[in-house]
């Protein structure tokens, strides 16, 4: 059985196990995807209140000027400005053995358009 996902656990790359680490440390159970993206959003929308502000107009207005923000889903994000939306999400294929997720590939992470 095969299936694709964003964000897994067991992603080797350091970004991704740092991550899993805190969290594990802090919570006490493995990170999921919601999670991820949550921690995801909280450091991108940083970004966007230290680069334009704290209002409305200055956040929306930083989203498509950010560039190579750090991230634990894409590596690093930066948004199209006309799409308003990540550029270059990859996903990543896992497949089922011994009852677990594992990478399918150890180059997982495959660019979607």
């Amino acid at each position: 059985m095969t299936t694709n996902t964003s964000f897994f656990p067991g992603d080797p790359r350091p970004e991704v196990q740092t991550f899993v680490h805190d969290f594990e440390a802090k919570y006490h159970r493995e990170p999921d995807a919601f999670n991820a993206f949550a921690y995801d959003a909280v450091v991108i929308a940083a970004y966007a209140l230290r680069t334009g502000g704290a209002d409305r107009r200055g956040v929306r207005d930083a989203l498509p000027k950010l560039h190579d923000i750090p991230s634990v889903v894409f590596g690093k994000a930066t948004f199209d400005p006309t799409t308003r939306r990540v550029i270059g999400v990859k996903s990543i294929n896992l497949v089922a053995r011994d009852g677990h997720w594992i990478l399918r590939d150890k180059s997982a992470a495959v660019a979607t358009k």
